[in-house]
């Protein structure tokens, strides 16, 4: 049997993370005048919002979110009464200033959450906007969780936050970042349980996958039932001593080559694809992709084919109930996104293969 590419992460279980380890945010080269390091992002976004409450007690409850993300953006948006609305986007991802500018005329929204896709500088030219209407009272928030990696100029933001879940294996992670002022009643106490059960599954995963262990439906109810601790979590956490040990020993170089070099094996390899379009852009100097994206109109068929040979490309995100309206191009990319994994995990032995896999595929589009 090949081994398998994509899904949960996991961890080494001969390597000590127990070690007190102290994270600054500055390593990931995000700065600002106070930082917490928190258990989700949900967690860090709740975070900020309860800032921006504290110091604007009479803020207008007006946002503006993407029109493609997450359930987990948009549910602290709902939790703290806003009325929700969302931006354009392209065919790319991108945003253009004048797209920003409308949206924020159109809305009238006071708070802005922006993200940047898949590692890419989708808001390239926005910063002039930003600080435009920062000027009239509108306060900006990035979440930078897909775009860690990357080496983008700061936006004119008021809050940074992001987790790091998606990059790595641990336990839980998220930070939450402000450039002007403190953060007030910041959490001491961590999920312990989270921190426990993650663990159990993150080191079942590191016997099947480097040991041939044959527990792969032990494993995966366990990431299961990680994540329903995860889902009950109803307080911010700070992050788990075992998660901040990760993030201290991380080696951010051989991430962001590993990534970089997977992408552009499997961009080379698809950009001539006739049966598929390729959604993220040709690898630049500054990004460190999370995923290679790609939309087309039979991604199930797609997915099960690349699942047969151990492949694990995932569709982020099924589109949530919460979504207020969007605009047609972020729902044809709900429609019909799909996420192939290029992560540090892998090499181009292992990319070579997922393109094999897809030359094959292609006989169900002719």
């Amino acid at each position: 049997m090949q081994r398998e590419i994509g899904s949960n992460f996991w961890l080494n279980p001969n390597v000590d993370y127990k070690d007190k380890a102290k994270v600054d945010i500055a390593k990931f080269g995000i700065t600002g005048t106070d930082f917490v390091l928190l258990s989700t992002g949900r967690s860090a976004e709740s975070c900020v919002l309860e800032a921006i409450e504290k110091r604007n007690p009479d803020i207008r409850k007006v946002a503006l979110l993407p029109p493609f993300t997450c359930e987990t953006v948009i549910e602290p948006f709902v939790k703290h009464n806003y009325e929700i609305h969302s931006y354009s986007i392209d065919r790319k991802l991108n945003m253009s200033p004048e797209m920003l500018k409308d949206s924020l005329i159109q809305t009238n929204a006071q708070v802005v959450l922006l993200h940047r896709y898949f590692g890419f500088d989708t808001l390239e030219e926005c910063d002039a906007v930003i600080r435009e209407f920062s000027q009239k009272g509108v306060i900006f928030i990035e979440d930078r969780t897909q775009c860690i990696f990357s080496d983008f100029e700061d936006l004119s933001v008021d809050y940074v936050i992001g987790s790091f879940r998606k990059w790595a294996g641990m336990p839980d992670g998220s930070f939450a970042v402000c450039k002007i002022g403190l953060f007030h009643n910041k959490p001491e106490q961590y999920d312990e349980r989270l921190e426990k059960e993650k663990l159990i599954a993150c080191y079942l995963k590191y016997g099947y996958m480097e040991n041939g262990w044959e527990n792969k439906p032990e494993f995966l109810y366990q990431y299961q039932k990680a994540e329903h601790v995860l889902d009950e979590q109803n307080i911010i956490y700070k992050i788990s001593p075992v998660s901040e040990s990760v993030l201290e020993k991380l080696d951010l170089g051989q991430l962001k080559r590993r990534r970089r070099a997977n992408y552009e094996y499997i961009f080379n390899g698809l950009k001539d694809c006739d049966f598929l379009e390729i959604l993220t852009p040709s690898l630049d100097a500054q990004s460190t992709p999370l995923y290679f994206a790609v939309i087309l109109k039979n991604r199930v068929k797609l997915q099960e084919v690349l699942r047969e040979e151990n492949v694990f490309a995932p569709i982020v995100w099924p589109k949530a109930d919460i979504t207020p309206s969007i605009c047609e191009t972020a729902q044809e990319i709900y429609d019909r996104i799909l996420c192939i994994p290029i992560d540090q995990r892998y090499n181009l032995e292992d990319m070579q293969r997922i393109l094999v896999t897809i030359e094959k595929a292609k006989e169900f589009w002719k």
